[in-house]
């Protein structure tokens, strides 16, 4: 979001709260299963919906005036992600990891790429 009226509209929306995401996802939602990217569908994928708000860039464990009450803690999310899956899957051991974003969460990979890279080895 650009600024705190932005932050609390898209607060109401699945792009920056989880609250009314569906209970499962369509599997045809999930990328690089089909058409030109069909070489990684045998891959393990996980999916992961943009909701923060942020780029998955914040780190705020508490609420800020300045963005109407929001928190923005999209870096924590994705940690939190990462550390669950190292921690209930084989990502831990995994040779080869692609990740990938589309618009914000495509500059939240640019920011990240390295700090994952450094999770992972």
């Amino acid at each position: 979001c650009i600024d705190a009226w932005d932050c609390r509209r898209r607060a109401e929306t699945p792009h920056g709260s989880s609250k009314d995401w569906p209970s499962s996802w369509d599997p045809q939602a999930v990328p690089f299963t089909s058409g030109r990217s069909a070489f990684f569908a045998d891959f393990s994928q996980i999916f992961v919906p943009y909701c923060s708000g942020d780029l998955w860039l914040g780190q705020d464990r508490a609420k800020r005036l300045i963005i109407g009450e929001l928190q923005m803690s999209g870096h924590l999310i994705l940690n939190a992600v990462v550390e669950h899956l190292m921690n209930t899957t084989k990502l831990r051991r995994s040779s080869l990891v692609v990740f990938a974003g589309a618009s914000a969460g495509g500059i939240g990979v640019f920011h990240h790429a390295d700090w994952i890279s450094s999770k992972l080895h």
